[in-house]
């Protein structure tokens, strides 16, 4: 099983959930009739990849929220006139 960042991730997903989490993961049998292709590679990237990945999303996340607002209420004509003597 690998390590994985948050280490107790498991007390607090219970605690949210208020229900018991067990501490593996469930995976198909490759051999099993019913199963897809249950093929599993191993990836191994460092924690600040994964952190790079989500300031990145949040970041385009406040971009659009700002053009959202921008272009949705009148703040963009208010600001005009503020600048404009």
């Amino acid at each position: 099983m690998q390590t994985l960042y948050w280490g107790d991730w498991q007390r607090s997903l219970s605690t949210l959930t208020g229900r018991a989490v067990f501490p593996f993961e469930v995976r198909v049998d490759q051999r099993s009739p019913l199963a897809f292709v249950a093929e599993w590679p191993i990836v191994n990237q460092s924690p600040a990849k994964h952190i790079g990945y989500a300031i990145q999303w949040f970041a385009m996340a406040a971009v659009l929220v700002f053009i959202g607002v921008w272009r949705l209420t009148n703040v963009g004509a208010i600001l005009a006139r503020r600048a404009s003597p």
